[in-house]
């Protein structure tokens, strides 16, 4: 680090300490001012100019939702012995958080309807996995010889969630903020081979 001494003495001068103390104020302005005259130097500087906005979220994906393992437990070949025999149903939560009372809108890519509460929020989910050869309505399970079977993807009501793209929006009641699936087998008309399985099922959800 530099430094900058700034001396001046005389006899006179030496027997006044006040006086040399102003000088060396004085020399201290000059070396201060001389620093900092390189900001107007062309070049030399920026500036950086920040905004946002803090808005209230409608809700918040409780984080022990994002990631689930389903456990569908034994099904037997008796159990789907026939093209679209089900198994046993089996429901999944994806909660949420925070949710609060706002005025919402949306439109329902199903229907082209527009929707709309003044006191909810509206959520819109969309399902994405592979779909099975044969009933792409169906999810692809995995395994080394499992054949025959897919997934089922219901809502609460049952009815049929279609994968790939937006399904019917939902309005969450903020004391209410969970919302229930269900999964089941079903059975494809490919050779039934019965062994382990797995498949992966990954959401998405969008807020009004």
């Amino acid at each position: 680090m530099s430094m900058i001494r700034c001396s001046f003495c005389t006899n006179a001068l030496c027997r006044s300490g006040f006086y040399i103390a102003l000088f060396s104020l004085s020399c201290l302005s000059r070396v201060t001012w001389a620093q900092a005259d390189n900001w107007d130097v062309g070049g030399e500087h920026g500036e950086l100019q920040v905004t946002g906005q803090l808005t209230e979220g409608a809700c918040r994906l409780d984080m022990a939702s994002a990631y689930q393992q389903i456990n569908l437990g034994n099904i037997t070949t008796g159990e789907l012995v026939n093209v679209g025999d089900q198994g046993k149903p089996v429901a999944f939560q994806i909660r949420l958080r925070d949710c609060v009372r706002t005025e919402s809108t949306k439109v329902n890519n199903r229907t082209g309807n527009l929707i709309w509460n003044a006191n909810q929020p509206v959520v819109a989910m969309a399902f994405l996995a592979p779909t099975d050869s044969d009933t792409p309505s169906l999810i692809r399970v995995d395994g080394p010889s499992i054949s025959g079977i897919g997934i089922h993807l219901m809502d609460a009501q049952h009815r049929s969630v279609r994968l790939g793209s937006w399904n019917r929006p939902q309005f969450i009641d903020p004391g209410q903020d969970e919302l229930t699936f269900y999964v089941v087998t079903e059975r494809t008309k490919s050779q039934m081979v019965a062994g382990d399985f797995r498949t992966t099922i990954n959401f998405h959800l969008n807020y009004e």
